[in-house]
């Protein structure tokens, strides 16, 4: 093989195999990205209260063993309800005003159990919103630094309604539990 032969073969093979791995990443079926876990939502949502001087408590869901016993418990226990189940994922506090934020991702729901809590925690007062973004988490911070907390959640809720399934199972269970 003379010296413009081997550039030859070197070209073609090169080219060829160029086309081939080209041809097979063009076949090759993208994945679609990840959605963010709750978990990682709730890490950001909660970094923007504690930002903006809030106090952030986050309530474990789980029934848990405590270390070096056979004594288990579940932190959440209210003891007006008896519900186990439902409570909101944080409470956050500033200058004694307290809400409950349930984190959800973009395409989470609430769950029966969390209607139910939400509804008998009015009942006392208290008030719980359902927060899917950082945007979201701000946008409560600026109305509750304008105004009142009735007044702040009304906005928030009114900017951030809840769908149309959550809203007819709010609705349901209301009946339920005011009969």
């Amino acid at each position: 093989m003379n010296e413009q032969q081997i550039k030859e073969e070197l070209e073609f093979g090169l080219l060829g195999q160029v086309k081939q791995n080209s041809k097979r990443i063009a076949e090759t079926p993208k994945k679609k990205p990840k959605s963010k876990l709750e978990s990682d939502v709730q890490k950001e949502i909660v970094k923007v209260f504690i930002e903006n001087g809030f106090e952030v408590i986050r309530y474990n869901s789980r029934f848990f063993y405590a270390p070096n016993s056979n004594v288990g418990m579940n932190c959440n226990y209210n003891y007006n309800t008896g519900a186990v189940k439902g409570h909101p994922d944080i409470k956050i506090t500033k200058h004694s005003v307290s809400i409950g934020v349930e984190v959800k991702r973009p395409t989470g729901g609430l769950s029966d159990d969390q209607i139910k809590y939400w509804i008998k925690s009015l009942q006392f007062g208290n008030q719980t919103v359902m927060c899917i973004s950082v945007e979201q988490a701000r946008f409560l911070v600026l109305q509750l630094e304008k105004y009142n907390l009735h007044t702040a959640i009304g906005y928030y809720q009114r900017e951030y309604p809840h769908d149309a399934k959550t809203s007819k199972k709010f609705a349901e269970i209301n009946k339920q539990i005011n009969r």
